[in-house]
Protein backbone atom coordinates (compact mmCIF):
# COMPACT_ATOMS: atom_id res chain seq x y z
CA UNK A 1 0.00 0.00 0.00
CA UNK A 2 2.72 2.67 0.68
CA UNK A 3 4.15 1.84 -2.90
CA UNK A 4 0.56 2.95 -4.18
CA UNK A 5 1.00 5.89 -2.19
CA UNK A 6 3.79 6.68 -3.68
CA UNK A 7 3.29 6.72 -7.15
CA UNK A 8 0.25 8.41 -6.64
CA UNK A 9 1.71 11.18 -5.02
CA UNK A 10 4.66 11.26 -7.42
CA UNK A 11 2.04 12.02 -10.41
CA UNK A 12 0.31 14.35 -8.37
CA UNK A 13 3.41 16.31 -7.82
CA UNK A 14 4.19 16.17 -11.40
CA UNK A 15 0.77 16.91 -12.75
CA UNK A 16 0.96 20.07 -10.55
CA UNK A 17 4.86 21.15 -11.71
CA UNK A 18 3.43 20.54 -15.09
CA UNK A 19 0.59 23.04 -14.92
CA UNK A 20 2.15 25.50 -12.96
CA UNK A 21 4.92 25.36 -16.10
CA UNK A 22 2.23 25.51 -17.99
CA UNK A 23 0.71 28.99 -16.63
CA UNK A 24 4.08 30.84 -17.14
CA UNK A 25 4.42 30.57 -20.59
CA UNK A 26 1.16 32.62 -21.05
CA UNK A 27 3.30 35.76 -20.02
CA UNK A 28 4.61 38.64 -22.47
CA UNK A 29 5.21 38.10 -26.72
CA UNK A 30 5.33 33.77 -27.07
CA UNK A 31 6.20 33.63 -30.79
CA UNK A 32 6.49 36.50 -33.70
CA UNK A 33 6.03 36.56 -37.25
CA UNK A 34 3.74 36.38 -39.94
CA UNK A 35 0.57 34.98 -38.71
CA UNK A 36 1.72 33.86 -35.17
CA UNK A 37 -0.90 34.05 -32.38
CA UNK A 38 1.15 35.67 -30.22
CA UNK A 39 -0.40 35.61 -26.29
CA UNK A 40 0.21 38.43 -23.78
CA UNK A 41 -0.33 38.14 -20.34
CA UNK A 42 -2.03 34.00 -20.93
CA UNK A 43 -5.71 36.82 -21.55
CA UNK A 44 -5.39 38.27 -24.99
CA UNK A 45 -4.21 36.89 -28.12
CA UNK A 46 -3.40 39.06 -31.07
CA UNK A 47 -4.00 37.26 -34.53
CA UNK A 48 -1.36 38.67 -36.91
CA UNK A 49 -1.23 38.64 -40.80
CA UNK A 50 0.82 40.28 -43.22
CA UNK A 51 3.20 41.80 -41.23
CA UNK A 52 5.34 41.34 -37.89
CA UNK A 53 3.99 42.40 -34.54
CA UNK A 54 7.11 43.70 -32.46
CA UNK A 55 5.57 45.08 -29.65
CA UNK A 56 1.99 45.84 -28.17
CA UNK A 57 0.78 47.39 -25.17
CA UNK A 58 -2.75 47.61 -23.53
CA UNK A 59 -4.63 50.46 -21.97
CA UNK A 60 -7.07 49.85 -19.07
CA UNK A 61 -9.84 52.05 -16.80
CA UNK A 62 -9.76 49.23 -14.12
CA UNK A 63 -8.12 47.34 -11.84
CA UNK A 64 -9.53 43.92 -12.85
CA UNK A 65 -8.03 44.80 -16.89
CA UNK A 66 -11.97 44.41 -18.29
CA UNK A 67 -12.37 48.28 -19.32
CA UNK A 68 -10.08 48.90 -22.64
CA UNK A 69 -9.40 52.37 -23.36
CA UNK A 70 -6.32 51.93 -25.86
CA UNK A 71 -3.60 49.87 -27.78
CA UNK A 72 -0.51 50.58 -29.20
CA UNK A 73 0.84 48.48 -31.59
CA UNK A 74 4.60 48.31 -33.22
CA UNK A 75 4.47 46.49 -36.22
CA UNK A 76 7.22 45.85 -39.19
CA UNK A 77 6.56 45.51 -42.91
CA UNK A 78 3.58 47.74 -42.83
CA UNK A 79 3.88 51.02 -44.32
CA UNK A 80 2.26 52.27 -46.95
CA UNK A 81 -0.19 49.20 -46.08
CA UNK A 82 -3.73 48.66 -44.77
CA UNK A 83 -4.11 47.45 -42.03
CA UNK A 84 -7.52 45.93 -40.46
CA UNK A 85 -8.03 45.54 -36.56
CA UNK A 86 -10.65 44.19 -35.08
CA UNK A 87 -10.86 44.22 -31.13
CA UNK A 88 -12.81 41.04 -30.02
CA UNK A 89 -14.58 40.86 -26.80
CA UNK A 90 -17.98 39.18 -24.86
CA UNK A 91 -19.85 41.53 -25.23
CA UNK A 92 -16.90 43.38 -26.46
CA UNK A 93 -19.33 46.60 -26.65
CA UNK A 94 -18.45 50.22 -27.03
CA UNK A 95 -19.34 52.17 -23.56
CA UNK A 96 -19.59 55.60 -23.78
CA UNK A 97 -17.54 55.64 -27.13
CA UNK A 98 -18.98 55.37 -30.00
CA UNK A 99 -15.87 54.22 -32.49
CA UNK A 100 -12.03 53.34 -32.52
CA UNK A 101 -9.34 55.96 -33.86
CA UNK A 102 -5.88 55.46 -34.88
CA UNK A 103 -3.10 57.91 -35.19
CA UNK A 104 0.24 57.14 -36.00
CA UNK A 105 3.43 58.42 -38.62
CA UNK A 106 2.06 57.42 -42.02
CA UNK A 107 -1.39 57.34 -41.22
CA UNK A 108 -3.98 58.37 -44.12
CA UNK A 109 -6.70 57.76 -42.26
CA UNK A 110 -8.88 55.56 -39.17
CA UNK A 111 -12.41 54.41 -39.82
CA UNK A 112 -14.46 52.19 -37.31
CA UNK A 113 -16.90 49.97 -39.07
CA UNK A 114 -19.42 50.19 -35.80
CA UNK A 115 -21.30 46.90 -37.73
CA UNK A 116 -18.47 44.83 -38.72
CA UNK A 117 -16.80 46.27 -35.19
CA UNK A 118 -13.53 46.72 -37.24
CA UNK A 119 -10.87 49.54 -37.57
CA UNK A 120 -9.78 50.21 -41.06
CA UNK A 121 -6.45 52.47 -41.00
CA UNK A 122 -5.22 53.22 -44.52
CA UNK A 123 -1.90 54.05 -44.95
CA UNK A 124 -0.10 51.77 -42.89
CA UNK A 125 2.56 52.98 -40.02
CA UNK A 126 5.68 54.13 -41.11
CA UNK A 127 8.32 54.15 -38.02
CA UNK A 128 7.10 54.01 -34.81
CA UNK A 129 3.54 53.17 -33.06
CA UNK A 130 -0.17 53.33 -34.60
CA UNK A 131 -1.71 54.21 -31.18
CA UNK A 132 -5.87 53.39 -30.73
CA UNK A 133 -8.25 54.51 -28.62
CA UNK A 134 -11.63 55.00 -27.62
CA UNK A 135 -13.03 58.21 -28.46
CA UNK A 136 -16.23 59.98 -28.81
CA UNK A 137 -17.69 61.52 -32.28
CA UNK A 138 -15.12 64.20 -32.12
CA UNK A 139 -12.62 61.23 -32.02
CA UNK A 140 -11.35 62.68 -28.02
CA UNK A 141 -10.57 59.97 -25.66
CA UNK A 142 -13.95 58.76 -24.07
CA UNK A 143 -15.36 55.62 -22.85
CA UNK A 144 -13.85 52.18 -23.36
CA UNK A 145 -14.35 48.64 -24.81
CA UNK A 146 -15.77 46.26 -21.87
CA UNK A 147 -14.24 42.21 -21.87
CA UNK A 148 -11.05 42.29 -24.63
CA UNK A 149 -10.24 38.70 -25.50
CA UNK A 150 -8.58 39.17 -28.98
CA UNK A 151 -7.42 41.24 -31.12
CA UNK A 152 -6.94 40.20 -34.58
CA UNK A 153 -4.52 42.54 -36.92
CA UNK A 154 -4.30 42.09 -41.07
CA UNK A 155 -2.25 43.86 -43.02
CA UNK A 156 -2.54 44.20 -46.74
Amino acid sequence: MRNMLQVVGGVAAAGVIAASATALTGAGLVRTGTGADQWIGGKVVQAVNGASLDAVTYTFQDDAKQQLTGFNLTLTGAASKTIVLKPVGTPGTLTTAVEWVCTGTGVGSSTWDGTAKTITVVGGVGTGTLACITADSGHLAAGYQNNLSSLEVTVS
